[in-house]
């Protein structure tokens, strides 16, 4: 698994959550709302857990992807039902949920990348 590419997956949604918010192409709520179907959630949930499970942090890495999909979740549901400035109330806010989940997810990624290279 590619950290660096994990990461960057993770900017790509951010920004296609912005994309979907002013307009752009809709997005369905329902794998963004789940963290098994992306890159990282299926590695996660299984060569990941396989090969570093045990290790110290693997299950709150796990759960703090979660939560970043939740987070996610709370912004593109109103955008789905055209409730754009909820999702921008939300998404805008730089010490909101989501920007600090989103925030976490790219750190712990860099974390990680550096820590099982041990």
């Amino acid at each position: 698994m590619g950290f660096d590419a994990a990461a960057e997956a993770h900017r790509k949604w951010k920004r296609q959550l912005r994309n979907a918010r002013t307009g752009g192409e809709g997005l369905d709520p329902d794998p963004v709302c789940r963290e098994d179907p992306c890159a990282l959630g299926r590695w996660l949930y299984a060569d990941g857990r396989q090969r570093w499970g045990k290790r110290p942090g693997f299950t709150e890495r796990v759960d703090g992807h979660k939560a970043s999909h939740q987070a996610a979740c709370e912004i593109v549901k109103p955008i789905h039902t055209r409730q754009n400035q909820e999702a921008a109330r939300r998404m805008d806010n730089p010490q909101g949920e989501f920007n600090r989940r989103s925030r976490a997810v790219v750190s712990e990624l860099n974390r990680a990348k550096y820590a099982l290279r041990r």
